[in-house]
């Protein structure tokens, strides 16, 4: 009943030329798109600087039509006057607040059909923006647009690197997996594996289907990539996890995913944690039985305690209080798991008998 979709990168790629005016395109095959979507970048940028010329430039330069195209800075400092594009508009709201307000603010600002999200320290890698264009102008249901990323240090240099709850089989994936939650909830298994609901700068979405969420954007605190995916679930929508690696993710010390400042990373994950009850208690005030909300609920608490067991690997908690969490994650079952549950479960296990080898093991993996 239940199986992963999955058609060529061949079958997507498309080759688009301008036909009337500078928004209508026609693809390969001669089909007539009648209008190319408008695409508003949303970069956010907090006390960094010195990344963000790249990544505003990494967006300047892709080969698109500038009319299509808006950039919108939400930082809380003023924008330098070098980092005003004369080719692209650039809008700039300064401001303070949680990264959830900063996307809030954002996506309130922009008035194009797709939205694409980048990092300030991130770029976008070629192609990228003509990538999700030519995508969202073919499937019009699309609402959900991943693409792999490509890890980078601070000079842009590709580094061999993999995080933790990624599988090593799926670092060269170069394919594109098609989930349609609404007919398929299990896919959702496959978009997770395929790291679908990573980094805030591979995705971008078709704005007007997540209004309803953004009230409930405003209070997250932290993982705002797996906000998204997860509002994408509960609307029953369509996703795209693109193989190609459009994005460049950069690995620095000031980066909490790329930092083993466990102090730090205990901070983080409670913001995460607080992200997943979020949508948890609004699941709970659905007030309704259906089965897609049913299994996204699931899967939220096997987020949540894998997040709450990374942190007790580092903190000073009862053995007993690991143990439950450890039987509740388990108990979940096999239908829910997946490549972080295990290596979580053998940490946890591990912590359980020797606390001090279970934190060496975590930063050999990472």
């Amino acid at each position: 009943m239940y199986g992963r979709e999955t058609k060529s990168l061949k079958s997507y790629k498309t080759i688009l030329s301008p036909i009337r005016g500078p928004n209508q395109y026609k693809n390969a095959r001669g089909d007539v798109i009648l209008s190319s979507p408008k695409v508003s970048v949303i970069i956010t940028a907090y006390n960094r600087k010195e990344f963000l010329k790249q990544a505003i430039e990494s967006v300047v330069t892709q080969d698109v039509d500038p009319s299509v195209l808006e950039i919108i800075v939400v930082s809380n400092f003023e924008l330098d006057s070098n980092l005003i594009s004369k080719r692209i508009k650039i809008s700039s709201i300064v401001m303070d607040g949680t990264i959830g307000e900063f996307l809030y603010a954002g996506v309130k600002a922009s008035r194009s059909d797709l939205i694409a999200f980048l990092d300030d320290d991130d770029i976008f890698k070629p192609g990228k923006l003509r990538s999700v264009i030519e995508i969202f102008a073919e499937n019009h249901e699309l609402c959900y647009y991943h693409n792999a990323p490509e890890y980078l240090n601070t000079n842009l240099e590709r580094i061999n690197y993999a995080r933790l709850i990624e599988r090593k089989s799926q670092q060269s994936f170069d394919s594109k997996l098609v989930v349609d939650v609404r007919t398929n909830m299990k896919s959702i298994k496959a978009a997770i594996d395929f790291n679908g609901d990573f980094n805030l700068s591979c995705i971008s979405l078709r704005r007007e289907s997540y209004l309803e969420y953004l009230s409930l954007l405003k209070q997250i605190t932290s993982c705002q990539d797996g906000f998204f995916f997860w509002a994408t679930t509960l609307l029953g929508a369509r996703l795209i996890i693109d193989g190609r690696k459009l994005t460049g993710y950069r690995v620095h010390s000031l980066n909490v995913s790329g930092s083993i400042n466990f102090e730090n990373k205990v901070k983080e994950i409670e913001k995460e944690v607080h992200t997943y009850n979020l949508f948890l208690n609004f699941i709970v005030q659905l007030n309704t039985q259906d089965d897609l909300n049913s299994y996204v609920r699931n899967w939220l608490i096997l987020y949540k305690l894998e997040y709450v067991l990374i942190a007790n690997i580092f903190e000073e908690v009862p053995r007993t209080t690991i143990l439950k969490r450890l039987i509740e994650l388990l108990s979940i079952g096999n239908e829910y798991s997946n490549a972080l549950k295990y290596r979580i479960t053998a940490l946890t296990l591990i912590r359980l008998l020797n606390a001090e080898l279970s934190r060496k093991i975590y930063m050999k993996l990472r």
